[in-house]
């Protein structure tokens, strides 16, 4: 018996694929690139203390988040339209605008001091410091060993 290799035809594979990346692609591309409706990246640390949040968000000024409490959840946001462009003349030679929007949102736990959270921004990271509430911290402790 001999086994031979199917190969479909080139025509077929090529529409397939096309059809394959046109629905798989994001619609980052159709809309003006990466920051169409994007999500940073995040990082959650925890602490005896506080839980510690990274929001990556390069670009951004700190006036262009907001950041608030509802309920028992913390809600990063952020919206920005962008514009660039070079003029000659008063004729643009190149000229784009993006406009970039996220929001993150995070339950937050029981033993959280809402009206305690602190933020701020720097080198394109926002930092928030979610205290925990005094009986949390308690049930964390050093045993010293004698």
């Amino acid at each position: 018996m001999k086994l031979i290799q199917h190969q479909p035809a080139t025509n077929a594979s090529r529409f397939d694929q096309f059809v394959d990346e046109f629905f798989n692609r994001g619609l980052n591309s159709f809309f003006g690139g990466d920051h169409f409706a994007s999500s940073p990246s995040v990082n959650v640390f925890e602490t005896n203390t506080d839980y510690l949040i990274e929001v990556a968000a390069p670009g951004l000024e700190k006036q262009d988040f907001e950041v608030k409490v509802e309920g028992e959840f913390l809600i990063i946001s952020s919206e920005k339209a962008q514009r660039a462009g070079q003029e000659t003349d008063g004729k643009y030679l190149r000229k784009e605008f993006n406009y970039a929007t996220f929001s993150r949102s995070f339950r937050l736990p029981d033993s959280v001091q809402a009206d305690q959270i602190k933020a701020s921004y720097e080198n394109g990271v926002l930092n928030l410091t979610l205290p925990k509430s005094e009986m949390e911290v308690q049930k964390y402790r050093t045993i010293e060993i004698e």
